[in-house]
């Protein structure tokens, strides 16, 4: 009797044990995901549901900023032609203003890739290519900028100042073609014309970029009106 009662004590002992640890490892998993959710929260001061995948393990407290630097292979068009015909609109343009934004940069890809972009507000002055009116306001596209407490330095973004006069040439996606290539300045002499192309010399536009080889002239827009007249 007395071995009995003994090997039921140690039966339930053993139950009591496992019983135990077991609670032991459920709390530990509970901590775990606790802490996995603070520190996502921590990382969510940018107001998105997503966020940029440098930037999804991070830890930051709300007074702590994390800059990111950047640079893109970008590709390098070897004339004007070549940038027209892979852009959607090419417009001389007056900047207004800009806004930063999380935006999926790979729109065709299985993958949703969410980056930090700035989107400059333009005012159409005069459309060469594309759909857009003279007058409409149209969007242009950067990868880089500062949203909540991340910071995206891309080494080659261009600064759009407001009120300036531009030629810019934009893909289908709505970004710039390149940083380098895809923005020229009118000069100070042209601006404030109805039509760039209608003047009776040609002007060269100014590179805004000093990598920039390629020049443009009004004789070149007016060329890239042509062209999109005869194939709309």
């Amino acid at each position: 009797m007395k071995k009995y009662l003994l090997t039921l004590f140690m039966v339930l002992a053993l139950l009591f044990l496992v019983a135990c640890e077991g609670a032991v490892d459920e709390n530990s998993e509970i901590r775990n995901n606790t802490t996995q959710t603070e520190n996502l929260t921590q990382a969510q001061e940018v107001p998105s549901a997503h966020l940029p995948s440098w930037a999804e393990n991070l830890e930051l407290s709300e007074d702590e900023v994390y800059t990111m630097h950047t640079s893109f292979d970008w590709y390098w068009h070897d004339s004007i032609d070549e940038m027209t015909s892979w852009s959607g609109c090419v417009a001389r343009v007056e900047v207004l203003d800009e806004r930063v934004e999380l935006v999926n940069t790979s729109p065709r890809s299985s993958f949703d890739t969410y980056d930090i972009v700035t989107i400059h507000r333009l005012r159409a002055l005069e459309v060469f290519k594309g759909n857009a009116q003279a007058g409409e306001t149209i969007e242009a596209m950067q990868v880089g900028g500062s949203l909540g407490n991340l910071i995206l330095i891309c080494e080659e973004m261009a600064s759009l100042v407001s009120g300036d006069e531009l030629i810019v040439f934009i893909n289908e996606y709505g970004c710039l073609l390149n940083p380098m290539q895809s923005i020229y300045r009118v000069p100070s002499s042209a601006r404030g014309n109805e039509s760039l192309t209608s003047q009776s010399e040609n002007i060269t536009l100014e590179n805004v970029h000093e990598k920039n080889n390629l020049v443009l002239t009004t004789d070149d827009l007016e060329k890239i009106a042509q062209v999109a007249r005869t194939t709309q």
